[in-house]
């Protein structure tokens, strides 16, 4: 049974200890196993008879011993038994147990009864008596391509769940929605989609889903199959979100909260967030759902999308408090995109990694004096086979997206990179940028800066072909550009400031291809004029850089008290000012327009350019139908020129 609670109106535990602080890789035979067990356990000094170690064959057969009660669910099965025998306060509890036994309270338990197959998601845990909770989590996931291993992981669990005694659940830990290409061409359809195909039961907010205006991020979430938690963001526009859900584990009760960062340097400075910070809400929501339930529950399990150094602050918060240290045995967590298996507080902080390439499975139990035990391993999502319907899915999207974003919009001059563009100059930066300021000519940019940050595809091309999908994959948010003026001393301080920061430096700021900047990060030229400290110049960059992201000084101060920014609305995406730019490049080479005159005054007139257009169709339209299909572009201008009609050929499913 699962509850989701109403939206708030404002604002024996287990723990395992790390093989080190994060691990960035998991093995097919690596499943990384870690056992919580309430505290650092000493091993034990001497075998059962207390003579010395336990022999190699001992503990075969030992090992042979616990494996066959699992695998036959002895432990939950006696467990019942003894249970049923206490409700019913049989006079003869044998007898009572034995019955039990023979019947199976309605299932076969005979010898020739058909054993269910123990998947990779796994049996039952040792000493847990009771029902237990198997948790399946992934966070940041950007691409759908695991959605399928991950539903199958998630069906298995659930099938084997009544066998075992177990309820299972599903989770993703924050960035869910952005940034991603089919969410940057249709606002989060295609990925929340996804969310259903993969059986996710509950996700929390991340950093990204906020790259989306909430309008929008509030319209995908109704289309959502699960639960989205939002224990601490207090916007109204999301204030409809419950602040917690529970979930029925027998008779006890788990809580489930979702956590955000509060950090508001790594966000939009529009919108204004309101937050409670995350450790403080945890709190919080405890005391809330404590109250709404009238009565306190027995697991505490935070959903959280923050830095590792946070999680750890809000584990060691927790341990302090009496009733969570020993409810708490673990945050599922999100943020990083590396591995995490880490203990803080009285818990163990659980990241696996992004674009759910692992399965994180956490089993969390009660033993026979009611003390909190859980256990932790990572599958690769590879060791499960592909939900076919998940699959069917995610081919029809991967196979539209490939269509359009093979299309080849620009020719790379040379051989370039994006990977260390938060550590130096990159031509690939270089050659994205002039061409965001020729998609500007008509606000006469003579400058067009933005933070490696903004550029995100981390690949190395070749010379050659630039595709809309390679153009998608370097920008990756939407990017407004802000047109204003700015004074040569101040571009150039910022240039040297953003450079000359530790690295890797997100604000790194890097320029169009006629802006000249020595190795030491000091302006020479700017298209071909010697740079002048005392001019204006008019600059395109990311909006969000003038008021408060990524705090690159003076650029910073300088607009704050000299120059009136204009709004998001007066502000054109990055994308959409590179893609109109490619698309009227492709027309003008289709009809020619650069042979056309140039210069001052000399711009065709309407009637001129509509005159060439209908000549140029006539002349390539081989089927007289009066339309420029596909196939009728000339061959010398393919492929390149042919992606505007790509782009409108095939429009994926809404």
């Amino acid at each position: 049974m699962v509850n989701a609670a109403s939206p708030l109106p404002a604002i024996g535990n287990g723990h395992a200890v790390s093989q080190g602080k994060h691990n960035k890789s998991i093995s097919r035979n690596e499943q990384l196993t870690k056992e919580h067990s309430g505290g650092t356990r000493p091993p034990h000094p001497k075998s059962m008879n207390g003579t010395g170690p336990k022999s190699p064959s001992r503990l075969k057969k030992q090992m042979q011993i616990e494996q066959y009660l699992n695998q036959h669910a002895v432990d939950a099965t006696l467990t019942a038994a003894i249970q049923d025998a206490l409700r019913t306060d049989s006079p003869d509890p044998l007898r009572h147990i034995a019955t039990y036994l023979m019947k199976g309270k309605g299932k076969d338990t005979s010898s020739n009864a058909t054993q269910p197959a123990e998947s990779k998601v796994g049996g039952r845990p040792a000493g847990a008596v009771g029902t237990f909770l198997r948790v399946l989590m992934v966070n940041d996931v950007y691409i759908l391509d695991n959605f399928p291993n991950f539903a199958t992981a998630v069906k298995e669990a659930k099938a084997a769940a009544s066998a075992l005694d177990c309820v299972a659940i599903s989770t993703l830990n924050g960035d869910f929605l952005s940034p991603c290409i089919f969410t940057a061409l249709d606002e989060g359809k295609t990925m929340l989609e996804g969310l259903n195909k993969a059986h996710v039961d509950y996700v929390c907010l991340g950093n990204h889903e906020l790259d989306l205006p909430f309008e929008t991020l509030a319209a995908r979430l109704k289309d959502f199959k699960g639960v989205c938690i939002n224990s601490n963001l207090r916007n109204p526009e999301v204030s409809h979100l419950p602040p917690y859900a529970t979930v029925k584990v027998g008779e006890r009760t788990a809580l489930i909260g979702g956590f955000l960062t509060e950090d508001e340097s790594i966000y939009a400075p529009t919108p204004k967030l309101n937050f409670v910070p995350v450790t403080e809400a945890c709190l919080e929501v405890w005391e809330r759902a404590k109250d709404d339930l009238g009565s306190t529950p027995d697991l505490f399990l935070p959903m959280t999308h923050q830095l590792i150094s946070q999680d750890r602050q809000t584990a060691e918060a927790l341990a302090k408090n009496d009733e969570l240290k020993t409810r708490t045995p673990c945050l599922l967590a999100g943020h990083e995109h590396e591995m995490f298996v880490e203990a803080a507080g009285k818990s163990v902080v659980i990241k696996v990694g992004e674009d759910a390439e692992r399965v994180g499975i956490i089993d969390i139990w009660w033993d026979a004096s009611g003390a909190v035990k859980s256990a932790f391993k990572a599958v690769p999502a590879s060791e499960f086979a592909p939900e076919p319907t998940a699959l069917d899915y995610c081919k029809e999207k991967n196979d539209w997206l490939s269509n359009l974003m093979a299309a080849e919009i620009a020719t790379l001059p040379s051989a370039c990179s994006s990977k260390k563009v938060r550590h130096e100059s990159s031509g690939l930066a270089t050659f994205l940028l002039t061409m965001v300021k020729k998609g500007l000519r008509k606000d006469k940019v003579e400058l067009v800066l933005l933070q490696g940050g903004g550029i995100r595809g981390s690949a190395d091309y070749q010379a050659g072909p630039f595709t809309m999908g390679d153009l998608y994959k370097e920008f990756g948010f939407d990017t407004h550009m802000a047109v204003i003026p700015l004074k040569g001393q101040i571009i150039a301080e910022s240039i040297f400031n953003s450079r000359s920061a530790p690295k890797p430096a997100p604000n790194f700021l890097h320029a169009d291809d006629a802006a000249e900047i020595d190795d030491e990060h000091k302006i020479v030229k700017i298209n071909g004029e010697p740079f002048d400290p005392e001019r204006i110049y008019t600059v395109a960059t990311y909006q969000f850089l003038l008021t408060g992201l990524n705090i690159i000084q003076p650029l910073l101060s300088y607009v704050q008290e000299n120059v009136a920014v204009p709004t998001i609305d007066q502000c054109r995406p990055v994308k959409k000012v590179a893609m109109d730019y490619c698309v009227k490049e492709t027309w003008r080479k289709l009809f020619d327009a650069e042979k056309w005159p140039t210069g001052e005054g000399a711009t065709p007139t309407q009637d001129a350019i509509s005159m060439r257009v209908a000549a140029a169709i006539s002349a390539a339209d081989s089927n007289n139908d009066g339309l420029l299909d596909e196939d009728e572009v000339p061959l010398r201008l393919a492929p390149a020129s042919r992606f505007s009609l790509a782009c409108f050929s095939h429009v994926p499913n809404a």
